[in-house]
């Protein structure tokens, strides 16, 4: 991978130019050149080389062939890459956004041209860089040259720089006390206590609750849809549930004869929460039937989970009854 700061005023003319400038002398340029005729044509289409069409699309942004208005074949393209990475928007551009200059070329026989091509890449990136500060300047992008690997030749490709933060922070309560919501349409409750079972059901009333016993050691997958049985990912469980309230049951013997499974799950709720907050649903998610050392694993996880896209999610951690 080439740095673009070794670019600055480094660029040498292209090798072929050598020839024309023995038979013209040693003032002919690449403009020069430009002017002997058949290329302009070549040039107009560079443009949406150098100075691409960039588009938004699921938090990302992404280059693009095709104008703003008729960008749908890209958009279904771009919608492929996300499969599997839906929470890492970062990858996503950077493969989407991967530009090989050889495929560009296609119908060209590059190899004389492995130097001038890889001078090339470094230029491009440069437009790309430029153009993507001044049309995206609350975003911070990463602009890369590829061209160590000869299986592909020189590539160029763009993202967005990842800035994590926290996806959840505790609140530890007093004993007995039960959680401030003040308002809050996603939260996450620890370690409920018999006392509090009340109170936590009645967080929407007239809503129906969902109590879901999951001491079987339930999979991933299973738990998900013990939420939603047809949702694909925890996101959609939250969001499509028909329940506002979900108290998770018999905690302890999940984690014990799942952890693996129970850990992804954990993990996975702030965000989902968040998610579900952010489209307009309220959702209050209880774990009970914990032991100490279960309370201080899961709250471990939730307090070092991050995020790079949403708030972070209110968790109320119960102490043991005094």
């Amino acid at each position: 991978m080439n740095q673009l700061d070794q670019q600055a005023n480094s660029r040498q003319f292209p090798g072929f130019l050598a020839e024309w400038q023995k038979a013209n002398g040693p003032e002919f340029t690449p403009l020069d050149y430009l002017g002997w005729g058949g290329g302009i044509e070549f040039v107009l289409a560079a443009q949406w080389l150098f100075c691409p069409s960039f588009i938004q699309h699921r938090g990302g942004v992404f280059f693009s062939k095709f104008p703003e208005g008729s960008s749908e074949p890209r958009r279904k393209n771009i919608d492929g890459w996300f499969s599997g990475r839906e929470d890492r928007v970062d990858l996503v551009e950077f493969h989407a956004n991967m530009t090989t200059l050889w495929d560009v070329f296609t119908n060209d026989d590059t190899a004389e041209y492995d130097e001038d091509l890889s001078q090339l890449a470094r230029t491009i990136a440069e437009c790309w860089k430029s153009l993507l500060e001044k049309q995206f300047p609350e975003r911070d992008f990463t602009v890369e040259v590829h061209d160590d690997d000869k299986s592909y030749g020189p590539q160029i490709t763009f993202y967005s720089k990842r800035v994590e933060k926290l996806a959840a922070v505790v609140h530890d309560l007093p004993p007995g006390q039960f959680a401030p919501i003040s308002n809050e349409p996603a939260t996450l409750h620890v370690d409920l206590p018999p006392s509090l079972l009340h109170a936590f059901t009645q967080l929407a009333p007239g809503a129906q609750v969902q109590q879901i016993d999951v001491r079987t050691g339930m999979a991933f997958d299973a738990l998900v849809k013990a939420i939603t049985p047809t949702a694909e990912s925890l996101d959609q469980a939250l969001l499509q549930s028909p329940t506002t309230v979900v108290l998770v049951t018999g905690f302890e013997q999940q984690w014990v004869k799942n952890r693996q499974a129970t850990e992804q799950f954990i993990q996975g709720l702030p965000t989902a929460l968040a998610a579900a907050g952010s489209e307009g649903k309220t959702m209050h998610i209880g774990l009970a039937d914990l032991t100490s050392d279960t309370v201080n694993a899961v709250l471990a996880l939730l307090r070092t989970s991050t995020t790079t896209e949403s708030e972070p999610i209110p968790v109320f951690h119960y102490p043991p009854a005094v």
